[in-house]
């Protein structure tokens, strides 16, 4: 399938919290709205493709969701509606974005408070700032308990979220004590650079937060062959929830040989082929990717070595897609342990394609099935070795079981 305006890729469905923002409300008019559902359904029903769903009932899924339709005054609104309507479908990779969501995504800017966090019960714990955000102009600190949003308690990202320009002020508890603090939600870039460090002598640990437009062949090259200096490689995918092909790629083929083979794609040209040579249908999607053969290799990348000591790679329900493709090819082809907790299970290829009026909407085309003939799809990996989530300022049990693993040799 080839496209002027479409990129294959793979996006899971479950993106970690990066930042707290909200879109403007941009209203949508009721011509607007129409030409997006017309264009959707051209789409969906002749193009996107999972085994054994029929997308020909998307009309009438989107009739039981008219009224609430009709009713929505703003893209966000709108878009909401979309989207609950497009997960009854139960998978991943169908996703309409309003045009300010597809904008943002494209130019890697976000508008909120710029910072990274993990919920907990008493709050949001910040864990990482983007640099140059608004928390962390307003003197905001990794550590830092947001308890309080304009006098009201926080329990979840929606308390704290607002649109451009508008302030807000949060209570924090640091050190024991509570500070408030002002901050103006603004623009900032959402890319977060891959890193290395080094744990000890031997192992090197390699963390690379997506294979999405942030992802960066050139500083992952850079890093890589320090990395290739090292005895072991912890490969931190935590929270990557996908990308490009093409980036996956890059970064396996520091671990495989060019035509080593990953696993299989299984698209509806492929079904058919199946179908056609067997004269049967129905069969299960391993079943065909059995019968397609292994065909995801790194053809596009050449290098004369790949790395020759023991990886463990480290998951959890962010990580998704391509970055899931890496794992269990790590897991089947190395032997390398996953550790952390089960994967997302988001793994179908997908296009972005605009819609109409600024809208763009993602939609699968093929499933993916392992090199040993596992569907990742609704099934996640599950860790060799479970480890509890990082917490800031504590041990990272994850890394511990990793070097731990390496010990054991």
């Amino acid at each position: 399938m080839k496209t002027s305006r479409a990129l294959l890729l793979f996006i899971a469905a479950l993106a970690p919290i990066l930042a707290l923002a909200q879109p403007k409300a941009a209203s949508i008019s009721m011509k607007e709205k129409a030409e997006v559902l017309f264009q959707m359904e051209k789409v969906i029903t002749k193009d996107a493709f999972v085994p054994g769903v029929d997308f020909d009932r998307w009309p009438e899924m989107i009739k039981k969701h008219r009224k609430a339709l009709d009713a929505a005054e703003t893209q966000v609104e709108f878009t909401g509606l979309v989207n609950g309507a497009l997960r009854e479908f139960g998978f991943s990779h169908i996703v309409l974005y309003s045009p300010q969501s597809a904008q943002q995504r494209t130019n890697r800017r976000m508008v909120g408070l710029g910072v990274r966090i993990q919920l907990e019960p008493n709050g949001i714990r910040v864990t990482g700032l983007f640099p140059g955000g608004p928390a962390s102009l307003a003197g905001i600190q990794p550590g830092d308990l947001i308890v309080a949003a304009d006098g009201k308690p926080v329990k979840s990202p929606a308390d704290v979220q607002g649109e451009e320009d508008s302030k807000v002020k949060v209570t924090v508890l640091r050190d024991g004590k509570e500070q408030d603090f002002e901050i103006v939600r603004k623009a900032f870039s959402t890319d977060i650079p891959e890193t290395l460090e080094w744990v000890n002598p031997k192992t090197a640990i390699v963390t690379i937060p997506t294979f999405d437009l942030g992802y960066q062949q050139k500083r992952v090259n850079d890093l890589m062959a320090e990395a290739m200096k090292a005895d072991n490689i912890i490969l931190d995918l935590r929270g990557n929830g996908g990308g490009l092909v093409l980036n996956l790629m890059h970064l396996a083929s520091f671990f495989f040989a060019q035509d080593d083979p990953l696993g299989t794609f299984v698209s509806k040209a492929r079904v058919v082929e199946y179908e056609k040579a067997t004269k049967r249908k129905g069969d299960s999607v391993q079943a065909v990717a059995a019968w397609v053969k292994d065909d995801l290799k790194l053809r596009p990348f050449s290098r004369s070595d790949q790395f020759k000591g023991s990886v463990a790679v480290l998951i959890n329900g962010g990580t998704g897609s391509a970055s899931e493709i890496l794992a269990a090819a790590l897991k089947e082809g190395k032997n390398s342990p996953l550790i952390g907790a089960q994967s997302a299970g988001a793994v179908l290829a997908s296009y972005m394609r605009p819609v109409s009026n600024g809208f763009m909407l993602q939609y699968p085309v093929t499933d993916y099935v392992t090199k040993k003939g596992y569907r990742i799809e609704g099934n996640g990996l599950k860790p060799n070795l479970s480890a509890p989530p990082a917490r800031f300022g504590e041990e990272d049990r994850a890394v511990a079981v990793a070097l731990q693993t390496f010990d054991r040799g």
